[in-house]
C-alpha cells in the first residue's frame, strides 16, 4: 500500500511545537525559512506493509476494497462501490465481520443512485 505524505507541512508543524526543544539558529530566520532552505518535495510516497506494520502491535485488519465490491457487482462504479464499503462498515455486526454476502445485500445498495 502507498501512502502519501506531507513533509513539508509536517515538518513545519513539528517544529512550530517544538522549536523550545530544538532550537533553530536566528540567522536562518526560523523553522519555516530553515525548512524551505533544504530542498524538500512538498509530499512523498511511501510503501507500506500494514500488516507488518499491525503485527509489531500484534494486531491484524480485514481490508476490503472497492474491487471486492465491484467483483460483486460489477454493474457499480469506483463511488457506488465506495459508499457500498462506507456502508457496510457502519451497519456490520461485529459479532460476525464482513463477508462476502454484506457486499452484495440489496440494503447495502438501495440507497445508491444506479445508472
Amino acid at each position: 500500500m502507498k501512502v502519501t505524505i506531507p513533509l513539508r507541512t509536517l515538518l513545519k508543524d513539528y517544529a512550530d511545537t517544538h522549536y523550545k526543544t530544538y532550537p533553530v539558529p536566528t540567522d536562518k530566520g526560523g523553522c519555516d525559512e530553515a525548512i524551505e532552505e533544504v530542498e524538500l518535495p512538498e509530499q512523498i510516497e511511501i510503501e507500506i506493509d500494514l500488516h507488518a506494520e499491525l503485527a509489531k502491535h500484534s494486531q491484524i485488519a480485514a481490508i476490503w476494497s472497492i474491487e471486492d465490491v465491484q467483483q460483486e457487482r460489477p454493474d457499480l462504479d469506483e463511488d457506488q462501490s465506495w459508499s457500498v464499503l462506507q456502508r457496510v462498515e457502519h451497519c456490520h455486526d461485529c459479532n460476525y465481520g464482513i463477508t462476502w454476502e454484506h457486499l452484495s445485500m440489496p440494503q447495502m445498495i438501495c440507497s445508491l443512485s444506479l445508472r
